[in-house]
């Protein structure tokens, strides 16, 4: 079974997520920690997407049986399994994000600040746009932040427009859900093999 890490692992071990300071937003470079089939292939570093506000601390993960598979560098837990009947797999990040997902949550955050509907401007999305994006989204960023105004709108969807945006995630995120459909197949087959055993 494939899970999005919320609140799976809650109800299954009261395992609870926990607020960080900061949005984890962005593209992370990650490290596999785990030989686990479903990482085969991966290469290190490899790119995954987040857009977070919490996180699962990985000792209590690992404490109530679960295996994390990967870390980003910032040694916070990416990807993470437990072995039941079937095998639960849990993200935090978004290997399935489109190329232009990331920008589009960035733009609807800065119009919530503009229209006051949100108390702090939006973080730029670590790693994600080019260098001269970022110049000129850092430059509108400040100009709202010193006289808010709606206004300022256009000029960031003017910058975003022009946006160079290399999807470096694509490969590995295809990666593991291609390994985790083999798996899937992979005991769908034995447990076919199991009962024709039994029958015989």
């Amino acid at each position: 079974m494939l899970e999005r890490s919320g609140r799976p692992h809650l109800h299954l071990d009261g395992i609870a997520r926990r607020l960080s300071r900061e949005k984890h937003f962005g593209v992370f470079e990650c490290m596999r920690v785990s030989d686990h089939a479903l990482m085969e292939g991966a290469q290190p570093p490899f790119h995954v997407p987040h857009s977070r506000w919490n996180g699962v601390p990985e000792e209590d993960l690992v404490a109530n049986g679960y295996s994390v598979l990967t870390r980003t560098v910032r040694s916070d837990v990416d990807t993470f399994v437990k072995e039941e009947n079937s095998l639960f797999v849990f993200f935090q990040g978004h290997p399935e994000y489109d190329s232009d997902t990331l920008l589009r949550e960035y733009r609807r955050d800065v119009g919530r600040y503009l229209r006051n509907e949100a108390n702090s401007y939006p973080l730029l999305p670590h790693g994600y746009f080019d260098r001269a994006t970022e110049n000129a989204l850092t430059s509108l960023r400040e100009e709202a932040m010193s006289c808010r105004s709606e206004d300022l709108f256009t000029s960031v969807g003017t910058a975003l427009e022009t946006a160079r945006i290399t999807n470096t995630w694509r490969p590995a995120g295809e990666g593991i859900y291609r390994n985790w459909l083999q798996h899937i197949s992979a005991r769908k087959l034995e447990r076919q093999f199991d009962g024709d055993a039994i029958v015989a």
